[in-house]
Parts: C-alpha cells; sequence; structure tokens
C-alpha cells in the first residue's frame, strides 16, 4: 500500500475550553470606569451648581421687562422691573413701595396735597423735605438740585448720602409738582453700587406720572 503523502498545512494544536487560562482584569480598566464615574458625578454636580447660581443671578439682576404700578390713592403710576417685589415694607406714607432686595434698588412714592402746603411753591416744598431729613439722619450729605421736568412736570431732582441704621445709602429723589399734589418720588442704593444702579433708578424716576 503507497504511503500518503504528507500534507504541509501546518497543524494547530487544540486546547478543549475548560482548559484555556480566563483573561485578567486588566487595572487599567478599572482605573477607567472610576474615572468615568467621578467624572459623571462632577458633571451633576457643576449643571446643579450652575442652576443655581443662574437662580441667583437672574434675582440679583433686574429685569429688563418692566411693569406699572399704580398708587394706593389711584393719583399716579410708575414703572419698574417686573421682578421687583411690591409693598416689600410698611410705609403707611407711602403710594407706592417696590424694589428688589439682591440688587439692593428701591422706590417710594410720597404724595401730599398742595391745599395744606400754604400755597408753597415747589422749590419750598424740596428745601422742607430735605431740611426734615437732615434734621433727622445721623449723616447727611446732599448735592445740588436740579431743575428738570417729568412727564410734563415741574420736578426738581437731588442726590443725597446718608445712614440710616449704620448702613450708608445713597438717595436719588425727584420732587414733582403735579396739578393738585406734591409727589416724593425717593429711590435708593447702596454707595458700593450706586454708579451702577443710578441708570435704572433714574429711569424710575422718570416713569411716574399721575393719571
Amino acid at each position: 500500500m503507497a504511503d500518503h503523502p504528507q500534507s504541509n498545512v501546518p497543524q494547530i494544536p487544540y486546547q478543549a475550553p475548560w482548559n484555556q487560562q480566563r483573561p485578567r482584569k486588566s487595572k487599567n480598566n478599572i482605573w477607567l470606569i472610576l474615572i468615568i464615574v467621578f467624572a459623571s458625578l462632577f458633571l451633576i454636580i457643576g449643571l446643579i451648581c450652575g442652576g443655581v447660581l443662574f437662580w441667583v443671578y437672574g434675582l440679583a439682576s433686574d429685569s429688563q421687562t418692566t411693569i406699572e404700578l399704580a398708587s394706593r390713592d389711584g393719583i399716579s403710576t410708575i414703572s419698574v422691573p417686573s421682578n421687583w417685589q411690591k409693598d416689600f415694607v410698611e410705609n403707611p406714607e407711602a403710594t407706592i413701595i417696590a424694589g428688589n432686595k439682591f440688587s439692593e434698588n428701591y422706590v417710594v412714592v410720597i404724595t401730599e396735597p398742595k391745599d395744606q402746603s400754604d400755597n408753597m411753591t415747589l422749590d419750598g416744598y424740596a428745601n422742607l423735605i430735605v431740611n426734615n431729613m437732615k434734621s433727622s439722619l445721623a449723616y447727611f450729605s446732599p448735592g445740588n438740585m436740579t431743575n428738570t421736568t417729568i412727564n410734563g412736570m415741574p420736578a426738581i431732582d437731588i442726590q443725597i448720602g446718608s445712614m440710616v441704621e449704620s448702613v450708608q445709602i445713597v438717595y436719588f429723589i425727584s420732587f414733582v409738582e403735579g396739578k393738585e399734589h406734591f409727589h416724593q418720588v425717593v429711590t435708593w442704593t447702596l454707595p458700593q453700587r450706586h454708579r451702577k444702579n443710578q441708570p435704572l433708578l433714574d429711569k424710575v424716576r422718570k416713569s411716574f406720572r399721575e393719571k
């Protein structure tokens, strides 16, 4: 019997699956998993903190949209940012109260009938109120009075540095002469914010009008 020719195909040794060694878990894979887990946690924490900061920033920033507030006596109105809180403090003399405690911007309107002022002029009324403030405040630093108009009504503007209960305050006040009433449109903020906040406070005061 003739011999079979030898095959040139190399023989691959066979090993049963149960005899094969299982691959060991790499330490690099474990570290990769930990990195992914911690990265995910930091991402979640970052999103939460970012949301909180965005919320706080929203409170501290005055809204670009405005709302019109009517006075309690129905005589006047004023426009303020829509996120300002109305009547955040009690003041029986004020007809309008609004402000934002986070941005430290505030406005109060006080209205008095002319027939109770003994034919007083606007200049006389403004000086009377300023002198009353001077006598009741421990610290008082007034600027110059400036004549102006607010929505067609004669007005006098003044800036006053003051201190109330150990807190320094900068007032921006407009004294306005209406048809039958004098009005004090008083805005204020903190000294460290007054340069930034003054344009807004000026805008709020200039929005004052009688009905």
